[in-house]
């Protein structure tokens, strides 16, 4: 079980983003809802994946 499978299993509500410059995980090796990002990744990407992580994403970045 990866990290990304303990925290789906433990915690359902929480949305994973993960990012590597070395490998492309394969579907399987992310939980069904994961975003993945390949690096080396800039603040735009970043912030448009964290949109499409978060239903209420939007509000949240822009609020700060």
């Amino acid at each position: 079980m990866s990290g990304g499978d303990e925290v789906a299993e433990r915690r359902p509500s929480v949305r994973i983003l993960a990012a590597s410059g070395r490998t492309l995980p394969q579907p399987a090796q992310l939980p069904e809802d994961a975003v993945f990002i390949r690096k080396p990744l800039s603040a735009t990407v970043v912030y448009q994946r964290l949109l499409n992580v978060h239903a209420d994403g939007a509000a949240i970045l822009r609020s700060t």
